[in-house]
């Protein structure tokens, strides 16, 4: 989830977010944030149990999010180092 919410950040220009910028768009922005809660929401309420979702602890968590963020780490850097 959090490679995908991250990766977005870089699908919307062929140019790096070095040089947009990752704040020029605030409803991409507002998106992610929501989905983010959402998905946390959905992780630590009775709503999980619904989905069949198992918590995480903060370390697990923290591993996911860095795990999400080397997506966009890899593709911004290729965008940036192909030209």
């Amino acid at each position: 989830i959090f490679f995908e919410l991250f990766f977005v950040f870089s699908c919307k220009s062929d140019e790096s977010l070095f040089k947009t910028g990752i704040l020029n768009n605030k409803f991409l922005i507002l998106s992610v944030l929501m989905s983010g809660g959402l998905h946390l929401l959905a992780l630590y309420t009775s709503f999980g149990g619904i989905f069949g979702f198992v918590n995480l602890d903060f370390e697990q968590l923290r591993i996911s999010v860095l795990a999400g963020l080397s997506g966009l780490i890899f593709f911004e850097s290729w965008k940036l180092f192909r030209k």
